[in-house]
Order: C-alpha cells, then sequence, then structure tokens
C-alpha cells in the first residue's frame, strides 16, 4: 500500500490486487497520458472505449481499494467518454454490477435503451453483461463501487431480472439513499487509510447496496398491484406486489413481491392472448422468507388478473431457488389445484 502522498503512475497497468493504491496521469507525458488512463480504467473496472473530448491536456486519478467481492474506486477526471461496445460484452467472462455515486459534476449515462443524467448526490447502476456509457461533458468526481453480479445476488436474493430493471435508473438522493451512498463513501476513505477495518465495514455493504438495487426501479413500467398482509409464525409482515410487464412483444412478465421496499421473491409467467392460455414459467424466494405463502399471494394475484385464461405451469426445476413440487410445498399445492391448471411437457408455451 502507498503511503498517503504517494501517487502512482506506472506505465505498466495491471488488474489492482485486493488492496489499496492511487493511480494518476500526473508525471506522465501530456501526448500519452489519456493512453494510458484509457489502459488504466479497462484494468480498473472492465474493458471499456474511450474518447477525450477537449484537446487541453487531461488529467485524471482513481483511489482504488477493495478485494474480489467488492472494489470501491474514486475517480476524478477531465471531460472524456467511456463506451462498454458489443464487442467487449462478447470476450467478457465475468458479470459486474457497477453502483455509480456521482460526487461533483454531472454524466449522462445509457443502458438498455435508457438515458439519464446524474447530479452531485445521485445514484445509478450498470451492467458490464451488456453496452453502456458514460459522458462527461466537464470535469468530474464519482465514487464507483463494482462487485459480481452473483455475489450481490445471493447476498441479497435479487434475480437477473430484478438486477437488470434497476440498470439506469437514477436513485435520488432521499430516502435512504444519502443513507447508503454516505456509508460507501466513508468506506472508501477509510479502504485507503485501514484496510482492516474497511474489510469488517465492508461486510455490511452489498447488504446496502441490495437495497438500493431493489429500490431502483423503471417507474413507467411499474404497476402497483396492491398491499397485502403476509403471515408466519412470528407475526405479519406488509407484503408488496408488483407487476413487471414484458419488456417485449411475447416476453415474460413477472409479480415481485417486496417486503420493506426489497424484493424478496418473483413469479415469472407469460399469457397468450391469442389462445387464452396463461404459464407460470417460475417460482422464487429467498430462502429467509419462505413458508410464508408469499408465492401464494403472487400466484393468486395473477389468477383473479387474468381470471378468464386457462392457466398452467411449464416443468419446474427441483432447484433451491425454485418452488419444489412435493406434497409439503403449499404454493406447488396451489399451481396443482388451480382451476384447469397442469403441468405442462412439450404442450404449447405462450410466445
Amino acid at each position: 500500500m502507498p503511503a498517503d502522498d504517494e501517487v502512482l503512475t506506472a506505465a505498466d497497468v495491471t488488474r489492482p490486487e485486493p488492496t489499496s493504491a492511487r493511480w494518476s496521469t500526473r508525471g506522465i507525458e501530456p501526448q500519452d497520458a489519456f493512453a494510458v488512463w484509457r489502459e488504466l480504467i479497462s484494468s480498473t473496472f472492465v474493458p471499456l472505449a474511450a474518447t477525450v473530448l477537449r484537446r487541453e491536456a487531461f488529467r485524471a486519478s482513481i483511489d482504488h481499494s477493495g478485494g474480489p467481492d467488492l472494489q470501491l474506486s474514486t475517480v476524478r477526471a477531465d471531460a472524456h467518454e467511456i463506451r462498454r461496445v458489443d464487442e467487449l460484452v462478447d470476450r467478457a467472462d465475468d458479470a459486474y454490477l457497477m453502483a455509480t455515486i456521482q460526487v461533483t459534476g454531472r454524466s449522462t449515462v445509457n443502458q438498455d435503451g435508457r438515458e439519464i443524467e446524474l447530479v452531485p448526490g445521485s445514484m445509478v447502476f450498470c451492467d458490464s453483461t451488456r453496452p453502456f456509457g458514460f459522458i462527461f461533458a466537464d470535469p468530474f468526481e464519482q465514487l464507483v463501487v463494482q462487485m459480481p453480479r452473483t455475489v450481490l445476488q445471493a447476498r441479497s436474493g435479487l434475480s437477473d431480472r430484478a438486477t437488470q430493471r434497476a440498470t439506469t435508473v437514477r436513485l435520488d438522493p432521499t430516502g435512504p439513499i444519502p443513507v447508503i451512498t454516505g456509508f460507501l463513501s466513508s468506506l472508501a476513505s477509510v479502504s485507503l487509510r485501514d484496510p482492516d477495518d474497511a474489510a469488517v465495514l465492508g461486510q455490511h455493504a452489498l447488504g446496502l447496496i441490495g437495497m438500493a438495487n431493489s429500490r431502483a426501479r423503471s417507474g413507467e413500467k411499474i404497476h402497483r398491484a396492491c398491499r397485502l398482509r403476509a403471515a408466519d409464525d412470528d407475526g405479519v409482515a406488509d407484503a408488496e406486489l408488483v407487476l413487471m410487464p414484458e419488456e417485449r412483444p411475447a416476453g415474460p412478465a413477472a409479480v415481485e413481491v417486496c417486503l420493506g421496499g426489497v424484493i424478496v421473491g418473483d413469479v415469472t409467467f407469460r399469457v397468450c392472448r391469442s389462445c387464452r392460455l396463461a404459464v407460470v414459467e417460475h417460482v422464487r424466494v429467498e430462502s429467509r422468507q419462505r413458508r410464508r405463502r408469499l408465492a401464494a399471494l403472487a400466484i393468486n394475484f395473477l389468477v383473479s388478473r387474468w381470471s378468464d385464461y386457462r392457466w398452467t405451469t411449464s416443468p419446474i426445476d427441483d432447484t433451491a431457488e425454485s418452488v419444489r413440487p412435493n406434497a409439503h410445498c403449499r404454493q406447488w399445492t396451489l399451481l396443482r389445484c388451480l382451476p384447469g391448471t397442469r403441468q405442462l411437457t412439450s404442450e404449447h408455451l405462450p410466445g
């Protein structure tokens, strides 16, 4: 780990080790600065294409810390543009989720056909498995928190669909978001000074990031279906069902089950309007929230909403993330007992 006042400017840029370090264009020849910067950000984050926007001498720096599961990078730089293009996505083996917090300046972010502007204090998620881009028209500072998507999903119970819905949705500094961004900013600062203490504090970071990811929703596509009550042995908790329509014709839709604003499960389904057939494809409930009839609430909502459809199910995998088809599973029993319902094998699936 370098001293507090030491700045690394090595031309040989490699992916940072699980430790703390600083990089800067200071001391690099002006004509080489942006080329080195391009290599540096591709090694620190994921491979990126970059374009400088002004002819003036380019200045930038990164304060980086963290390990394999969570990396924090404070980026300060002049105007430029970065892009995660299809060619770079196709070469990648790993899937990362990046939470970006705008500290100073502004930036324009695009992914999945959505484009937003980040202002100081706001936050956005991007996924490395799909193209995205950032445009920085002026000098700026950002904190980028990067983690393997599987690690975040394992800790938070979020599904692939849930994390995809959360990309390029601006989280403004209201409600719990300033608490989350403040914690991450403080963690980044502590990581540079005391990695051991930061490692202890970092155990709480993924939970907070998962909460922020659950709150990042594509608002125009959300229909808040209803508020329900879900009972369990310990008492009663508020549950909210959120209907997420299909993103493309004949594509899968979902009902997400939320507790306290956090997604704890979902039911994926398809409907064929010409055949009047509806298929439950997948049922997932976070392990800690099972046996509370949460999936049953979601399925009951679907059947009541499309009450004139014939409901059935596709084969449901016997995995830890699926509803297991046995006599002790209430949700599976419910699926089997729905009027006119039977499990599909090689029958017609909508779409």
